[in-house]
C-alpha cells in the first residue's frame, strides 16, 4: 500500500492563500485611487468654480461706476475693502458671508466667494489733457486685489486666485 502524503492539498492552499492575498492588494490598491481620483476631481472643480468667479468679478469691475458702483460700497459692503485693509486669505472668517461676497450654486452646492481690495486710491485728476479732455497721463486709475475662493462638490477642497487689474476712472 502507497502512503499518501496529501503535498497537493497543501500546495493548493498555499496557491489559494497567494491568490487572495493578491485580490485583497488589487482591491485596497483600486479604491487607493479611486479616493485620489475623487481627490483630484474636487481640486480641478474647485479651482475652475474660483477661476469662474474671479472671471465674473473682474468684469463687474470693470463695468462699474466708480463713484456709484465701487467708492460708497468700500468698507460696509461684504466683500469690499478700502486700501489700507489687510486681510489674511488664509482665515476662513476672512472668506464668511459678512466679510465676502459669497454665492452658493443650486446644483453642486459648492460655494464661491469674492473680495475685492483697493490697492491704490486714484490720484486726483492733473489740468491739461487738451481740448479740455482727459488723456492718458492723467486719467485717474485705482488698481483693484480681486481674490476669490471656490470649494469643489465635497465643500472640503478650497482653492484660492487672485488677480490684479486697473479700473480707469473718467467723470
Amino acid at each position: 500500500m502507497n502512503k499518501q502524503r496529501g503535498s497537493a492539498l497543501i500546495l493548493s492552499l498555499l496557491i489559494l492563500l497567494v491568490m487572495t492575498m493578491l485580490g485583497i492588494t488589487a482591491m485596497s490598491t483600486s479604491t487607493l485611487e479611486e479616493k485620489m481620483a475623487a481627490n483630484d476631481r474636487n481640486q480641478k472643480v474647485a479651482f475652475q468654480n474660483a477661476e469662474l468667479t474671479l472671471s465674473r468679478t473682474e468684469t463687474n469691475m470693470k463695468q462699474a461706476n466708480w463713484m456709484n458702483d465701487v467708492e460708497r460700497v468700500l468698507g460696509t459692503d461684504p466683500g469690499f475693502y478700502a486700501q489700507g485693509t489687510t486681510l489674511n486669505y488664509y482665515d476662513q472668517n476672512t472668506w464668511a458671508a459678512d466679510s465676502a461676497d459669497c454665492s452658493t450654486d443650486a446644483d453642486t452646492q459648492a460655494r464661491t466667494c469674492s473680495i475685492v481690495q483697493v490697492m491704490d486710491e486714484p490720484s486726483p485728476l492733473e489740468a491739461g489733457g487738451g481740448y479740455g479732455q482727459l488723456s492718458q497721463s492723467n486719467m485717474r486709475v485705482a488698481r483693484l486685489r480681486v481674490t476669490t475662493q471656490g470649494s469643489g462638490s465635497n465643500g472640503i477642497t478650497r482653492s484660492m486666485v487672485q488677480s490684479t487689474l486697473e479700473k480707469f476712472i473718467t467723470p
